[in-house]
């Protein structure tokens, strides 16, 4: 969990790149990453994206640079929503390990958009029991942690009763 710790206002801020805001910036930038892709983030991006992972705040335009000024690495911060939302991965053995194992299915959904990929995506949570709203307001790695979740408690009923 990402917490921002504003001591002057006394007010603590939990930034999160939910699903809403992942397909904002993919309508935005034609590409969820593309912001932060080339390795620099322009300062306008920041805002935008930490205005994003903010949006229940309510916050205005000033606030947000307040924020970002907050923050000792405003890259990083990015960086790490970005990682923690399930988008990105740091762990360069980790991402070449999962290139093997998904190649195979990308090529069945290499034509997918990310919006498509999150529409068929929200279709399989609504049929599991996740509202849209609850969807819309989790990061990607929530909702894969649902849907795992789910497949394993359904394995274990199945499980059950064929014993």
């Amino acid at each position: 969990m990402i917490v921002i710790r504003d001591v002057e206002h006394f007010k603590v801020y939990y930034p999160r790149l939910t699903i809403r805001a992942c397909l904002t910036l993919d309508s935005l930038f034609g590409d969820v990453t593309a912001p932060i892709s080339t390795g620099v983030v322009s300062l306008e991006n920041q805002c935008l994206i930490l205005s994003l992972c903010l949006q229940e705040e309510n916050l205005q335009e000033d606030e947000i640079y307040d924020i970002l000024d907050l923050v000792d690495d405003p890259i990083q911060l990015i960086i790490d929503l970005f990682e923690e939302a399930g988008l990105i991965s740091q762990d360069t053995e980790q991402n070449a390990s999962e290139g093997q194992e998904t190649s195979n299915n990308d090529t069945l959904e290499e034509d997918l958009t990310f919006s498509q990929h999150m529409d068929k995506m929200l279709e399989s949570c609504m049929q599991i029991g996740m509202s849209e709203e609850e969807f819309m307001n989790s990061t990607l790695k929530q909702v894969t942690r649902y849907a795992e979740t789910y497949q394993h408690k359904q394995r274990a009923r199945l499980e059950e009763q064929a014993y």
